[in-house]
């Protein structure tokens, strides 16, 4: 009797050959189209999560309201990262990152055009995963005036030369760099892209004490079990601290005024 029943069905099949191949075609589109969706979802879970310390890593945002225009974005001010770091034990580590325009390098008598420049500060490598093909993770971008290259950017500008410890020189900047490592090209998983990580001293504004402009996005490595929501409990203070003397001498306004309007 079973061994009947596949000789039924394929008669079954044959006899309505039209409505059969519809469902076939419609049962296999269907199958297809859940496999692709089901690679699509793990790959966009899977963004970022090669971080060691992925559960840990967090973006600071800005959310603002003034003159009833409302803005929240990741823009930072300089300064804000060696507040955290100093004054709050819940962060471990702070990095900044600032993104370049295209970079108009020059290698000896090459010149080339970098796309996906990153100014980041040395603690860099210590919250994000990224590996090191060249170079101490801790030292790197420890350096004035360091920079670390992707391989490919590496191969792009120097070919199959080591390239640590050779210079580069910026255009726009007239001033040279020292390459000090090189790392694997990131992931397509990661949600930033880099070709090359400048030490941040080569950021026109990372000395930076104002902190009513925001042209940086900061990152903190929280301490093992602490919540984001306690680091976020400090930072009304913070503001009222720093921003709030700023307002005043830029504007005249008190941080308490300006806040008594709406803004």
């Amino acid at each position: 009797m079973i061994k009947s029943v596949p000789r039924i069905a394929f008669r079954n099949l044959w006899k309505q050959k039209g409505i059969s191949l519809i469902n076939i075609i419609g049962l296999s589109m269907g199958i297809a189209s859940s496999l692709i969706i089901a690679l699509f979802v793990i790959y966009e879970l899977s963004f970022d999560k090669f971080h060691e310390n992925t559960g840990n890593i967090y973006k600071v945002y800005q959310h603002s309201m003034v003159e009833g225009e409302e803005s929240r974005d990741a823009w930072t001010p300089v300064p804000i990262a060696a507040a955290l770091k100093a004054e709050c034990p819940e962060v471990k580590e702070v990095v900044r990152l600032a993104q370049t325009d295209d970079i108009q390098i020059s290698s000896e008598e090459n010149y080339f055009e970098i796309e996906n420049g990153l100014y980041v500060d040395s603690s860099f490598f210590s919250i994000f995963s990224f590996d090191l093909v060249m170079g101490d993770k801790n030292k790197v971008l420890s350096e004035p005036r360091s920079i670390v290259l992707t391989e490919t950017t590496a191969r792009k500008i120097f070919g199959n030369e080591n390239p640590v410890n050779k210079l580069i020189r910026f255009e726009a900047d007239t001033g040279y760099f020292k390459v000090t490592g090189i790392s694997q090209d990131p992931p397509e998983n990661s949600h930033f892209d880099y070709n090359m990580l400048i030490s941040m001293d080569g950021f026109w504004d990372h000395k930076s004490q104002f902190w009513l402009r925001s042209n940086v996005n900061t990152y903190v490595l929280l301490q093992e079990g602490i919540p984001a929501i306690q680091l976020e409990e400090k930072f009304p203070g913070l503001i009222d601290k720093y921003i709030g003397p700023q307002l005043h001498q830029v504007t005249g306004i008190s941080l308490e005024d300006f806040t008594g309007k709406g803004n």
